[in-house]
């Protein structure tokens, strides 16, 4: 699942976001943004100080791996970081705090032949929360409508008109 990692030092400045996605039938790239510091006051109470800048960006192709929990994905992303950034990442890995986005991403895709407007596709997906919404929004009439849910836990959930499949 596509996904941005967000790491911190412990004084709270941002030191690097990398945003994984998976755009291809297996195939996934990882842009990595790293930061710098406006001022060199490591204080982690002067929240006036938390000023970064964006120092260095570039995105790369990933060996495509299929993971079986969200605890592996983070794993794998200690690793990542660890691994690309060990020349910008000056102190050791356990010491940064890697923070993933509770906010849904929404992905909107509209659906069109050569006759017309056949509807309109959500995609709202949560990493974090394990979550993920697929709605077909038809262009001809309502009763086409279709709703998927995965929430953890939970089998797939389909919602509309299943006829219409």
């Amino acid at each position: 699942m596509d996904r941005t990692v967000r790491i911190i030092k412990a004084s709270g400045h941002k030191v690097a976001e990398i945003t994984f996605n998976y755009d291809g039938v297996r195939q996934a790239t990882a842009r990595i943004t790293q930061f710098g510091q406006l001022r060199d006051d490591d204080d982690p109470d002067d929240e006036d100080l938390k000023s970064v800048y964006e120092l260095y960006s570039h995105e790369s192709y990933l060996k495509y791996q299929e993971f079986d929990s969200i605890d592996k994905i983070k794993a794998f992303d200690r690793d990542y970081a660890k691994n690309k950034l060990r020349n910008h990442l000056t102190e050791p890995i356990a010491r940064y705090t890697f923070e993933y986005d509770a906010d849904p991403v929404l992905l909107r895709y509209v659906l069109t032949t050569n006759r017309g407007v056949t509807g309109m596709v959500n995609i709202r997906f949560s990493f974090i929360n394990n979550t993920k919404d697929v709605a077909f929004l038809s262009g001809q009439h309502p009763r086409f409508d279709m709703e998927l849910s995965s929430k953890p836990g939970n089998q797939l959930q389909l919602h509309g008109a299943p006829d219409a499949l």
